[in-house]
């Protein structure tokens, strides 16, 4: 008897062990760009920059997620530079503090400002990125980075976010192939997503910069990028340069991983000087994947979007942007800086949003309030003092990064 209750209490954990599921949250933003203004309104002295306040209403959203993504369309070249804004973009290394301060982990490196500063400036980039403990991809400072493998694991689900770009505005690669940088290829795309899952990737995220400037909807060039993605079974697709959002899709492909394939063509501008319509703000999108233990396959459980939009102007701080969750403008909150104009700007931003990247039919793509509390209770303060969730100190060889460079749910290497 006691055998049989020993042999069933087995059998109750190990179906339990089989069918154990683990989830991860992903944020992801588009364009992380930096005008002259902007730099210039973060300027604390002579070369010191502070951007911290910029993503201080931003933060406790990226806090919850597991791991926060954007596409940094700047080039981080170093002060003897000179610092600019467009055409050629060079921004103070301190906006990459700022962005740590937010809580991103990774950005995309592969879009047609890459190369403003030539190919040093991108190599002295991606050093500083390095150096402050942020990921990239899409570009490459050597030939063994462009062969290594980076594959990340949180809660046992192990992924990766390949990055790519239709150019660069500058080009003084002599060869297309060059490895420094990653454009768009669908040959090599093909190869690159294979040899991710040949290694045990179970969720592949694509980061393409693609799409025609300020069109709200996609180019036959994105539909055809992403119909191929799918063919080669990429998981989630999502997309920046356009500036102003695109649609968000959900799409199935027997290639991928995933039940439901997350496509999203354009995330427009989450910071920037583009104060028009449709340019001024952009989505934070946090999609949620499960997996399931006992087949390795993926489930898309979710996708919010947080519509944002980025104040300019006075504050008790003096001048400043602040990027704030624009569905405050359909709350009964009022900020004291605001003008009449800031709050129908913001309310027309959220709108726009809304209507542009929600599909009706979605039961899985929802609007988002992330705040359970009151949003007034929220202030700068309370976020001076953070303690580190993720330890990026440890310089990684390219053979660690090989071997699943690290494991955040663990908060180590």
């Amino acid at each position: 008897m006691i055998k049989l209750i020993k042999s069933i209490f087995f059998i109750i954990v190990f179906s339990l062990i089989l069918t154990a599921q683990e989830r991860i949250t992903i944020s992801a933003v588009g364009d992380l760009m930096v005008h002259s203004t902007q730099f210039k309104y973060a300027q604390v002295d002579k070369d010191s920059f502070d951007f911290n306040p910029v993503f201080k209403y931003v933060k406790p959203i990226f806090d919850k997620s597991d791991f926060v993504i954007g596409n940094l369309e700047t080039v981080l070249a170093g002060s003897k530079y000179g610092y600019s804004g467009y055409p050629l973009f060079n921004t103070p290394i301190d906006f990459l503090d700022g962005l740590k301060f937010a809580g991103f982990d990774y950005v995309s490196f592969a879009n047609n400002h890459s190369l403003d500063k030539g190919l040093q400036g991108l190599i002295n980039s991606l050093r500083n990125l390095r150096e402050k403990g942020i990921h990239y991809s899409g570009a490459n400072i050597d030939e063994n980075e462009k062969d290594s493998l980076k594959i990340y694991e949180i809660n046992k689900i192990k992924f990766a976010i390949l990055s790519y770009s239709y150019g660069s505005n500058l080009n003084p690669l002599t060869d297309r192939n060059d490895f420094h940088f990653n454009f768009i290829d669908k040959n090599e795309i093909k190869t690159e997503i294979k040899k991710y899952r040949d290694a045990g990737t179970d969720l592949i995220i694509m980061f393409y910069h693609f799409g025609n400037e300020y069109q709200r909807k996609p180019s036959p060039y994105q539909v055809d990028i992403v119909n191929a993605s799918l063919e080669f079974g990429a998981d989630v697709i999502i997309g920046a340069h356009p500036h102003v959002p695109q649609p968000i899709e959900i799409k199935h492909s027997s290639k991928s991983n995933i039940d439901s394939v997350l496509v999203a063509y354009s995330l427009g501008n989450f910071i920037s000087n583009q104060r028009w319509r449709y340019s001024d703000g952009g989505p934070i999108l946090n999609f949620t994947v499960e997996k399931e233990n006992s087949t390795n396959k993926l489930k898309l459980i979710s996708v919010d979007v947080i519509p944002t939009w980025v104040f300019k102007g006075n504050t008790e701080n003096g001048s400043e942007y602040i990027i704030f969750p624009s569905q405050l403008s359909s709350k009964d909150f009022e900020i004291d800086y605001f003008s009449k104009s800031d709050y129908s700007e913001m309310s027309t931003s959220f709108n726009d949003i809304k209507e542009i990247m929600i599909p009706q039919e979605s039961k899985i793509v929802k609007l988002y309030w992330p705040y359970k509390s009151n949003f007034s209770e929220i202030s700068f303060k309370t976020f001076e003092i953070i303690t580190p969730q993720r330890d990026f100190s440890k310089e990684l060889s390219y053979e660690q990064e090989s071997k699943f460079i690290h494991n955040f749910s663990n908060g180590i290497y």
